[in-house]
């Protein structure tokens, strides 16, 4: 279930026809069951935590945009997130946590029918395409420079990238001249030259949606001696018509202005150096509004963010320079998301077994780390508007309803309801069985010994990661002897996060001595990546 925040705007000069329609149906809370209400809304698909990677889901009536694909596939299969109509993906940058995901995503796109996919990232993710895809995968890659830019124009929604770290090509050093025969320099006469590998180009991208055409009052435009048919709909259009009279009938007269698509803004900066270059990127960066735009809006577009999803950590938003950038781009009123799932299934088998399935650690300590960092923000006055009452910590499945407008503002997942009628669901006599299973022990385990090793099952060889079942991985625990891991399918990172938590997971990777891939398919290596 969804459950919307108070979202009201408190412009003064918004009493236009379409007030009702901008600020909402009134009420503080709009319980949105299935979210089929919305039409267009940002979603985030994947949070900034040890078992899953930061990932937004951008949806519109003609196509869905996701940016960063570093666990996307799981998330989507266990809620139910359908990526069918998928066009374009954009990434921030060129790391395993926006991409490691992105090949066993797209293999299991393709065996549904999507078989072109536009991949937008910085320089050098066209040989990360050409050494993972298939010969017949049609993965366009689309390498983002780190100077002027153009932006992605689809119908509903423009896309204009802004590189936040200026990348030169591979810098070239001189050497020093070896000797050779006579006069101290190559054979050829040329110097030696030794490459330098360049720094990853950092992206954060402005998103412009087109404008909901306002509706038309047909019991006015009939007044007027429109006839019912076609006119009606030239007028909705934006177009004039012509009576047979000879009156001409603007769209004006019968039909309310369109409510303006919003600004969006996905910002990250992994250094401060990067803040002064995105402030610029702002002033000279203009978004041309989608093609499908109301023609009779004759009001400028506005310039400044109605939502911003903060990709970057808690040392860069409390610069303060960060904060002049807030202030300076976004409305008083705009929605901040800092972006820095646990499956049902878990909940259940630690039910039947709280040893071997035990509840994610570090989870309830995760969720307070967030919040802790969110009161530090807020704390610091982040600027004088009303942007500490607009703070919101990124949940998955949170979205922002675009379309319609009347829908349009926050809307939290809220799965307690879900997973209170978790535990009901099992069966008392699964759990005497295990019981039973437990006590009696074949006689060819009771010789080993607990501390001879531990083997752990991530995976259930599930030929893509889903909602109940993982990829293959395997991991044996030799404790100080190291570790095995055998096949690593896409997940198995989070995994072993969830299963372990973050401390004890450094020290789990830090000793694996091998990885054994059993054969070379795709939900077996995949997560070698991460």
């Amino acid at each position: 279930m969804y459950v919307r925040r108070n979202t009201k705007g408190n412009d003064p000069d918004n009493n236009g026809p379409n007030k009702k329609r901008k600020e909402g149906v009134g009420s503080e809370q709009l319980d949105v069951k299935d979210g089929s209400q919305l039409q267009r809304y940002v979603q985030i698909l994947g949070t900034d935590s040890s078992d899953c990677c930061p990932s937004i889901l951008v949806v519109t009536e003609a196509c869905r945009i996701v940016f960063n694909a570093g666990d996307a596939q799981r998330l989507c299969s266990q809620y139910q997130v359908r990526l069918n109509k998928l066009e374009h993906l954009f990434l921030t940058e060129l790391h395993a946590d926006t991409l490691g995901g992105l090949l066993g995503m797209y293999l299991t796109l393709s065996d549904s029918g999507v078989k072109k996919l536009s991949v937008h990232g910085p320089r050098g993710v066209t040989h990360f395409l050409r050494s993972g895809g298939r010969p017949e995968s049609e993965l366009v890659p689309v390498e983002i420079p780190s100077g002027d830019v153009q932006p992605v124009v689809l119908d509903h929604v423009s896309i204009l990238p802004l590189p936040t770290s200026e990348v030169e090509k591979s810098e070239r050093v001189e050497g020093v001249k070896e000797e050779s025969d006579g006069e101290g320099e190559e054979a050829d006469g040329k110097k030696k030259r030794n490459f330098v590998p360049s720094s990853t180009l950092a992206v954060s991208y402005l998103l412009r949606f087109a404008d909901e055409a306002g509706r038309m009052d047909v019991n006015k435009a009939l007044s007027l001696g429109v006839p019912k048919g076609p006119l009606l709909g030239q007028l909705k259009a934006g177009k004039s018509v012509t009576l047979t009279c000879g009156t001409i009938v603007e769209p004006q007269d019968c039909v309310e202005d369109a409510v303006e698509g919003p600004l969006i803004g996905i910002w990250f900066c992994p250094d401060v150096s990067s803040i002064t270059k995105l402030a610029e990127r702002m002033k000279v960066g203009e978004v041309p509004p989608p093609p499908l735009k109301s023609p009779h809006t004759s009001k400028p577009k506005k310039k400044k963010l109605a939502l911003v999803i903060h990709m970057s950590s808690n040392h860069i938003l409390l610069h303060e320079t960060y904060k002049q950038l807030v202030e300076e781009f976004c409305e008083n009123d705009a929605k901040h998301v800092i972006l820095n799932s646990h499956t049902q299934i878990i909940c259940q088998l630690n039910k039947v077994s709280p040893v071997f399935f035990p509840i994610p650690k570090d989870s309830e300590k995760k969720v307070e780390q967030r919040m802790q960092a969110l009161d530090q923000i807020k704390r610091c006055d982040w600027s004088t508007s009303d942007v500490n009452k607009n703070l919101w910590p990124a949940s998955i499945m949170l979205k922002f309803g675009i379309k319609p407008a009347k829908y349009s503002g926050l809307y939290h997942y809220d799965p307690s309801v879900q997973l209170k009628s978790v535990s009901t669901e099992i069966d008392d006599e699964i759990i005497c069985k295990q019981t039973t299973a437990a006590t009696n022990i074949p006689p060819s385990l009771q010789s080993i010994s607990r501390q001879s090793a531990e083997v752990l099952i991530l995976g259930t060889a599930a030929s893509l990661p889903g909602k109940y079942r993982n990829v293959s991985a395997i991991f044996v625990d030799l404790f100080d002897r190291g570790g095995i891991l055998l096949d690593c399918g896409e997940g198995t990172l989070g995994q072993l996060a969830r299963f372990y938590g973050d401390e004890e997971l450094r020290e789990i990777i830090a000793k694996t001595k091998c990885v054994w891939i059993s054969h070379m398919h795709a939900d077996h290596h995949l997560g070698e990546l991460l």
